[in-house]
Parts: C-alpha cells; sequence; structure tokens
C-alpha cells in the first residue's frame, strides 16, 4: 500500500499538469480562452518543462490578438525544446505577419533543419532573405520550395520578383500582407 501511495505521490506533477493541460484545451476549443490560459499556467506550474502548454499559452494570446505574450510563450517553449517544429512556425510567423524578417531568419533555418520538406517555410525562408538582402539565398530557397511544389504561388511570386526586380514581395505567412508590430 505504502509503494502505490509512494508512486501516486511521486506522479502527482505529471497527472495534474496534464489534467490542467487537457482542461485548457477543451476551454480553448469551446472559445473560453481566458479560462483556458488560467489551465494552461496551471499545468506550467505543475511541470515547468510542459512545452505543450507553453504552446497552448501563445495560441490562446495570439487568439485574444496579444502578440507580444504569444511570442514570449512560444520563445519560452523554444528556449525548453529549440527544435519544436510548432514553436519555431509559431514564432516565425509572428515574426513575419510583422515584417520582422532578419528575427524570424534563425527560427526559419532551425525549422528547415527539423522539416526540410515544408514548402511554406522554404518560401518564407526566401522572402526572408530576399528582405534581409540575401539575393543568393533567397533564390536558392524560392527553386527549393518549386520543386518540391511547382506551382506554389508564394515561391513562384518570390522568386519572380526577385529575378525580374531584384525585389523582396513583403508578404506575410500565407500570401497577406504584414500587418501590427510584435
Amino acid at each position: 500500500m505504502k509503494r502505490v501511495l509512494l508512486g501516486i505521490f511521486l506522479l502527482w506533477p505529471a497527472l495534474a499538469s496534464a489534467n490542467h493541460l487537457y482542461i485548457g484545451l477543451a476551454q480553448y476549443r469551446l472559445k473560453q480562452t481566458s479560462e483556458a490560459l488560467i489551465s494552461f499556467r496551471a499545468a506550467v506550474e505543475c511541470n515547468p518543462k510542459l512545452v505543450a502548454a507553453q504552446l497552448a499559452i501563445g495560441d490562446a494570446y495570439e487568439t485574444r490578438g496579444n502578440e507580444g505574450e504569444a511570442l514570449a510563450a512560444y520563445l519560452q517553449a523554444l528556449n525548453l525544446e529549440p527544435k519544436n517544429a510548432p514553436a519555431l512556425r509559431a514564432a516565425s510567423n509572428l515574426y513575419l505577419k510583422n515584417g520582422l524578417h532578419t528575427k524570424a531568419l534563425p527560427l526559419l533555418e532551425t525549422l528547415i533543419e527539423v522539416s526540410p520538406a515544408q514548402v511554406d517555410v522554404r518560401a518564407d525562408l526566401g522572402a526572408s532573405y530576399a528582405a534581409a538582402g540575401n539575393r543568393e539565398r533567397a533564390e536558392a530557397q524560392f527553386r527549393k520550395a518549386l520543386e518540391l511544389e511547382p506551382d506554389y504561388f508564394p515561391a513562384l511570386a518570390g522568386l519572380g520578383n526577385l529575378l525580374c526586380f531584384g525585389l523582396a514581395i513583403g508578404l506575410a505567412p500565407g500570401g497577406g500582407r504584414s500587418t501590427g508590430v510584435v
């Protein structure tokens, strides 16, 4: 009996953090963002190394329009797990959305190492290189994206603008124009 109780006691923080996370995910899905944030924070209090909770906090803040808090949560997730693909993508998307291409570059480069076949990441990396003035790397990334998916419009547009005009097209992730500031 003592062994069972000791086992439960030792597992309690992990169980509690998982419970808070799952409750928070349910609340988030029900569009109860404030309540979800409380649950996600409770999960982090129980287990400060729970990357999924940090990502969930970032997503909740981003849903609420608080990009600064979202970015801080995504960066905290990256401090815990530097090659976490969802955290890399989320943080880089916020930087790109706000025209901060040079800040997105190291995140996108790491993301390419983790997931080399993501066409959208290659196109975003190409646009970021172009915005940073690195034409050769920009062209290489646009071409790699087009090797993976020949009709991918952001890569076609980026490469076309780069070759015809020597310009970066300044598109946010998904092809939208840059808005706001992080």
